[in-house]
């Protein structure tokens, strides 16, 4: 998928290929839903400049403090 430019977003992650099918979110958006992604920030600059200001919404979650962070990030 990667080659073909199937992919809307992608990373490579512990030698593994992650990301988000342009063919798959192009479907909802043309069904005029919303997709709901799990996106890191490369993930949502990459998506950001694919969909366009028009069609995007992001909202970003973060931990209340890095004590916490730090916690999630090593129990996950």
């Amino acid at each position: 998928m990667k080659e073909n430019n199937q992919f809307l977003e992608y990373t490579v992650y512990n030698n593994n290929l992650y990301g988000t099918s342009l063919e798959e979110v192009t479907r909802v958006l043309e069904a005029g839903r919303h997709p709901l992604m799990d996106l890191d920030l490369n993930g949502v600059s990459s998506s950001f400049k694919a969909l366009g200001k028009d069609n995007y919404f992001g909202v970003w979650i973060d931990a209340p403090e890095k004590k916490i962070l730090l916690e999630r990030l090593l129990h996950r």
